[in-house]
């Protein structure tokens, strides 16, 4: 005698949709974020050399040192330029323009140094670049300050400084150049951070990306094996579910609604195939495929997928409309992941074919399960026997159409 509906397994509400948030797809302008950095480490350069001249024009105007403040002036339209060329994007401009600063300062003792924090900048500001870019400006710097340590290249006519006026200038140079350093050390340091950060939370995103697209034991098993696979599955249970006037439907709605609708068909499906403890294989169309018994070996799984069925007929009062015929095989298959782009896993053998026969000859709002699959199910569901009906590729085969869910003796 058929029981109820009521008398089915209670199903807790489920809520949310499947989607994997936005942030799952976000990515990061590498292009933007090399052009970001070489501003950055420029602007420090700059910002020091005018620094430096907001200290050393005074000097120069209180001595009445005329040489000494055209070498200002000059530093000052050199901190300025880096800047103004920066600001437009011209960054390999920057830096040599950057250079002129070390030239027009070489008159003193430790300035042909700054060449030295230029070498250093370059690998910094190009570290990500074409070896050829970045090792071109750090010799060009280098070979300056050899050059000038030398006492080779063009000079201004030494500059007759006091004692005291003359340290105090070495002392900024000094002090400038190790401020250099510290801070784009002190950059390099935090971009370093900043990009295993992101890293990481890149690699979080793909992680979350993969397992909704592939079972977690199958995602977790490609990233060991790096390889597709298949294995032998000896006893499983299928399950196809296809959506009876959808295509109807889909030819009244607009597009938008239409994938709309799917999806929350589908969500809602999703949601009751994991709380049921069973895999979600596919989906095909307007077609819904779960398998039992498959990446864990369970004695249970005829029952298990019969219940999801049933689940999955009462999901489908809330959707005006529509119903859901579904068929049910079990057996052996081979299941894996084959293939090297969009990587899918699957099912493939003669239970898949069958269940495919069984839900696309079933009835609507039913389902129809294998002589098999009821054998197994022991007695635990109520059943009507359909009789024999014809399967593709398999000839007459009997049916049963599931009445109910478990019996209160066998739950």
């Amino acid at each position: 005698m058929s029981t109820s509906p009521e008398s089915r397994p209670a199903v807790p509400p489920v809520g949310g949709d499947a989607s994997f948030g936005t942030d799952a797809f976000d990515s990061v302008d590498a292009l933007a974020a090399r052009g970001h950095r070489a501003t950055l480490y420029l602007r420090v350069l700059a910002y020091v050399v005018i620094a430096n001249v907001a200290l050393w024009l005074p000097v120069a105007v209180m001595m009445r040192a005329t040489a000494l403040a055209i070498v200002d002036v000059g530093l000052l339209v050199t901190g300025l330029g880096a800047l103004w060329l920066t600001r437009l994007g011209h960054v390999h401009v920057a830096l040599v323009v950057a250079i002129a600063y070390g030239d027009t300062g070489s008159e003193i003792r430790l300035a042909n140094l700054w060449f030295i924090v230029l070498a250093v900048a370059a690998y910094f500001v190009f570290y990500d670049y074409r070896p050829l870019v970045r090792d071109t400006y750090a010799l060009l710097a280098f070979g300056l300050f050899v050059a000038y340590a030398a006492g080779v290249g063009p000079r201004l006519e030494p500059m007759r400084l006091p004692r005291e006026y003359h340290d105090a200038i070495e002392s900024m140079v000094a002090a400038s150049i190790a401020i250099s350093l510290f801070v784009m050390m002190r950059l390099f340091m935090f971009e370093l951070s900043d990009a295993e950060r992101r890293l990481g939370l890149a690699n979080a995103r793909l992680e979350r990306i993969l397992e909704n697209m592939l079972p977690k034991a199958v995602a977790d098993r490609l990233r060991t094996e790096g390889r597709a696979f298949a294995d032998p599955c000896p006893d499983c249970s299928v399950l196809f579910a296809d959506l009876v006037g959808f295509t109807e439907l889909s030819e009244r709605l607009p597009a938008d609604e239409v994938v709309e609708l799917l999806n929350r068909i589908f969500s809602r499906f999703d949601d009751l195939t994991e709380q049921a403890g069973l895999e979600k294989i596919k989906t095909i169309g307007d077609a819904y495929m779960a398998a039992a018994g498959v990446l864990e070996p369970r004695a249970d799984h005829a029952s298990a997928i019969a219940a999801l069925a049933l689940a999955l007929q009462d999901a489908m009062d809330e959707f005006d409309g529509l119903s859901l015929r579904a068929g049910i095989s079990s057996g052996p298959v081979i299941a894996g992941v084959i293939g090297k782009r969009r990587l899918v896993y699957d099912l493939w053998g003669d239970t898949v074919n069958v269940a495919a026969r069984m839900a696309s000859g079933g009835v609507a709002g039913r389902v129809q399960v294998t002589a098999d699959s009821w054998r197994r199910l022991a007695g635990a569901f109520d059943a009507e026997p359909r009789g024999t009906v014809e399967v593709k590729g398999k000839g007459p085969m009997k049916a049963y159409l599931l009445a109910s869910g478990l019996r209160p003796d066998s739950a």
